[in-house]
């Protein structure tokens, strides 16, 4: 069956990429025909694994993507495990996740949450989860937003033996919010990269309005979309002293 993408992050070239590392992680099927032989045809799995990849890009619903297939803080409209009312948002629903990354903005752990936890509560199993990969002692200087800015998340760091920490300073109540120039230095320092990776996340329908219930669902989708990512972010520096790159979707024709 043909497939034709329907954005950047869904072109052939990418899917084949991930698909090649997913496949091997999938049981083998064991084929138990039905007697009569009246039942119904099973779909393929990189049909299959095509649904969940264009859900996860567009957001639309599994009906939907099937149709199509033939086989930060965001919103969660219909609630579940690990979301809560959302401050920012009129108390809607909503999840969020805090994901660290290199001064490249390549993701290396992640964490979500209800849209009501504080950012300095999440800290604890983020740096745990760079623990589990073995990449603490890799971290040179800690950039952080103003959400980190107290000393529970100073004083965790004086104990992971990280001392230069760079973090922005919260506003006093009543100080006005400082104006920026335009086309002057930007405020966010050296923490612009994590900034663009949480634009890269919310780019993803599914991520950005998510209607699963379940934390493990939201984990896969943030899984999957790191993958996603990364594929795109190595086909481009294979091309990168290249003066014509070739398009992501033709390589999957060479």
């Amino acid at each position: 069956m043909e497939i034709t993408p329907t954005c950047s992050r869904c072109t052939p070239g990418a899917v084949d990429a991930v698909w090649a590392a997913v496949e091997p992680l999938i049981p083998i099927h064991v084929p138990n025909p039905h007697p009569l032989g009246c039942h119904r045809p099973r779909i393929a799995d990189r049909v299959c694994f095509e649904a969940v990849l264009r859900r996860l890009v567009t957001g639309c619903s599994w009906d939907v993507a099937g149709r199509i297939n033939g086989a930060g803080e965001t919103t969660a409209p219909f609630g579940g495990e690990g979301t809560g009312p959302n401050p920012t948002d009129r108390g809607k629903s909503g999840w969020k996740w805090s994901v660290a990354t290199d001064r490249s903005g390549i993701p290396l752990g992640w964490v979500i949450n209800g849209a009501n936890r504080n950012d300095c509560i999440m800290f604890d199993p983020m740096v745990t989860a760079l623990a589990d990969r073995e990449l603490l002692a890799d971290i040179e200087t800690l950039h952080l937003d103003k959400g980190y800015d107290n000393n529970i998340v100073r004083n965790r760091c004086a104990k992971l033996g990280i001392d230069d920490l760079v973090c922005a300073k919260r506003r006093k109540p009543g100080e006005p919010k400082p104006t920026e120039v335009k086309n002057g230095p930007h405020t966010l320092g050296l923490r612009w990269p994590v900034e663009r990776t949480n634009s890269w996340f919310s780019n993803f329908g599914q991520l950005r309005r998510n209607t699963d219930r379940f934390n493990d669902q939201r984990l896969a989708q943030i899984d999957l979309a790191v993958s996603c990512i990364l594929v795109v972010k190595l086909i481009k520096w294979v091309d990168r002293w290249s003066p014509h790159p070739c398009p992501i979707g033709a390589r999957s024709q060479r």
